[in-house]
């Protein structure tokens, strides 16, 4: 009988709350980071010893280490776009907010055009 492989469950684990818990913390930085160093934690060690079970096969460590790597860097670039989107957001609500205490904008002819319509009238 052979030993259970926690060190894939613990992959899967991790890649899972890359996909799926990483969007919700964009905003929430200190668990967006603990987040990005969980990730570097493993992929150090999966790169220079090796991961458990599979030390015949230094490929898999060297493609394990990458791919969490290459989360650190999308996670990285995509909350760079969330909080940039967020940023947009914020300004225009801020805008339009300074466009209604301006109060409503008058249209129609402007004042001279009706002072000439009314003197030739």
């Amino acid at each position: 009988m052979s030993a259970f492989p926690w060190e894939v469950l613990v992959l899967a684990l991790v890649l899972a709350i890359n996909r799926l818990g990483t969007p919700m913390t964009y905003t929430r930085p200190v668990v967006f980071w603990g987040i990005q160093a969980a990730n570097v934690a493993l992929a150090v060690p999966a790169v220079l010893f090796g991961v458990p079970g599979m030390e015949a096969f230094p490929a898999v460590g060297w493609l394990i280490g990458g791919l969490l790597a290459f989360h650190v860097l999308q996670n990285l670039s995509l909350r760079s776009a969330a909080l940039t989107q967020q940023r947009r957001e914020r300004d225009e609500r801020e805008r339009i907010r300074k466009l209604r205490a301006l109060g409503p904008i008058e249209t129609g002819p402007s004042p001279e055009v009706r002072a000439a319509d009314d003197a030739q009238g």
